[in-house]
């Protein structure tokens, strides 16, 4: 016999990491020159402006969970049978 998940916690193992820049957003987002800028976040969920130097947002379903595999496994009893000849 086997348990899975014994004390059944629920907690998201996989999150969304998509960041917008300025080849998703060219009209929204300033190119990045790491040798002379510092990056500058624009809030997310806002709309940004070009000429407010903005180089990078994150997406909008940054940090959560996007599908049900993204959760953990729930609480599971697995037994195996066998019968031999």
């Amino acid at each position: 016999p086997q348990v899975r998940n014994v004390f059944n916690e629920q907690a998201v193992i996989i999150v969304d990491s998509h960041v917008l820049t300025n080849t998703h957003q060219p009209g929204n987002l300033a190119p990045f020159d790491p040798f002379t800028d510092r990056p500058k976040e624009c809030p997310q969920g806002t709309t940004c402006n070009l000429a407010d130097g903005y180089n990078w947002q994150k997406g909008p379903y940054f940090g959560k969970a996007v599908s049900p595999t993204d959760y953990q496994t729930p609480r599971a009893f697995l037994l195996n049978v066998g019968v031999r000849f």
